[in-house]
C-alpha cells in the first residue's frame, strides 16, 4: 500500500529525518512517539511525505487549517 501524507508543519520533516538540532523544545519531547508510531508504519504502507507551502492559497491546506484550528478551539 502506499499513501502519501502532506503536511505545512516542518516539525513533520525534522522528525522524520532526525534532525532535532532545528527542533524546539516542546517538539524534541514528542519526537520519540512521533517517529515510533511513523516507522513502525512504514514497514507495511509506502508513505510518502509531501511539503506544501503554508498559507500559500493552496485550498486544501486552507480546509485543514481551519479544521485544526475548530479542533483546538473546542
Amino acid at each position: 500500500s502506499n499513501i502519501n501524507l502532506y503536511y505545512d508543519f516542518q516539525g513533520i520533516e525534522i522528525f522524520l529525518n532526525k534532525d532535532y538540532s532545528r527542533a524546539t523544545s516542546p517538539f524534541k519531547v514528542l519526537k520519540r512517539q512521533y517517529q515510533e508510531e511513523i516507522f513502525k508504519h512504514m514497514k507495511d504502507i509506502n508513505i510518502n511525505f509531501v511539503k506544501v507551502k503554508a498559507h500559500s492559497g493552496n485550498k486544501f491546506n486552507n480546509y485543514v487549517d481551519k479544521l485544526c484550528k475548530k479542533a483546538t478551539l473546542a
